[in-house]
């Protein structure tokens, strides 16, 4: 049996496709929200275009993985586990910080501890590139041994999601074989309303603006086949960036507005634009309560140039990515069939 938690997230549902296409009948996918569930089964149907009598190999469990008894339960069996799961966010309140804390750091340690008395086998763990730390110049790529700095301010996002690697590399020590996977910004097809799928509706939708940043990104396809061809290895107790490639926000913003036929956005939203932004929805959280979605940490990161370099897992894996180009291509025609 192979477990997947956050079944209904973009992760998630572009892995059960690649699960089901290789073959695998025995699948057990969490999820927490029926809606969620039931928009992933259309996506699975029409995008990758599985028949119901395919999709009803998975086998659907309702939990969370903060919820430990019934988590157990979904343990029974299970030769893999992919986790996925995992909130991503970055509102600087505390309460943001619990909740980021809560679901990837303690839920990861729960997803952790019950593999190990489960007798899992292997475990698949999707972090960030957010967890990795940074070289002295901008033009040398970051790998896996870029070292993370404690002086350096870090987002809520990446201290939880780092703290999660940490649960992880524990159960390692405790005799779990494991696989850590930083993907860089995910592209993929559907969710078009959260996270990265935001993107895509906001160039859609006629933006203006675009951030003087240069980041990885990565097709989720490309991600997903990668973690199944790293289960099924050898290959133990090794983290990898997947990224297939570095890009500005300006050359993606550029590139997607292009494919989905509207003008690229013009102007850079510089820095004391974003702190004035910023500083407009601290004063609402502190005096009316509202929540900010711009975080000082993203103010600061937002003109960094960082180059990723997946050059240690094409070393230890035959896999050749996806052009990036193609990916956008493909998932701004998603898009606009979905309109």
């Amino acid at each position: 049996m192979i477990l997947v938690t956050g079944a209904t997230g973009l992760v998630g549902t572009h892995l059960l496709a690649e699960l089901l296409e290789k073959q695998e009948s025995n699948i057990r996918a969490i999820y927490r929200e029926d809606y969620k569930k039931e928009y992933s089964l259309r996506l699975l149907a029409s995008y990758y275009q599985l028949s119901h009598s395919l999709l009803e190999r998975i086998h659907w469990v309702k939990l969370s993985i903060l919820d430990i008894p019934q988590l157990e339960k979904a343990m029974q069996n299970v030769k893999w586990v992919f986790h996925c799961a995992g909130l991503v966010a970055d509102e600087p309140s505390n309460r943001g910080f619990k909740e980021l804390y809560k679901v990837n750091v303690e839920g990861t340690a729960n997803v952790v501890n019950l593999s190990l008395t489960a007798g899992v086998q292997k475990l698949c763990h999707v972090s960030s590139i957010a967890t990795l730390g940074q070289e002295i110049k901008p033009t040398i790529p970051i790998t896996e041994t870029s070292i993370r700095e404690s002086n350096q301010v870090y987002s809520n996002y990446s201290i939880t999601k780092y703290g999660a690697e940490m649960e992880v590399w524990r159960a390692s020590q405790e005799k779990l074989p494991v696989i850590i996977v930083n993907p860089g910004v995910i592209l993929g097809a559907g969710f078009y309303e959260q996270s990265s799928g935001r993107l895509f509706q906001k160039i859609a939708k006629g933006s203006k603006f675009y951030i003087n940043k240069k980041t990885g990104f990565t097709d989720v396809q490309d991600l997903c086949s990668i973690m199944v061809l790293l289960m099924q290895s050898p290959i133990q107790n090794e983290s990898y960036i997947v990224v297939n490639q570095s890009l500005s926000f300006k050359e993606f913003f550029t590139e997607a507005a292009q494919q989905l036929g509207v003008p690229a956005p013009k102007f850079e939203a510089k820095k004391p634009i974003l702190y004035l932004l910023w500083l407009i929805q601290f004063l609402g959280r502190k005096l009316l309560g509202t929540r900010q979605q711009i975080s000082k940490t993203f103010v600061r990161n937002s003109d960094t140039m960082r180059l990723y370099s997946s050059e240690k897992l094409l070393k230890h894996l035959d896999f050749q990515f996806t052009d990036l180009s193609q990916s956008i291509k493909r998932i701004c025609q998603h898009y606009l069939q979905q309109k």
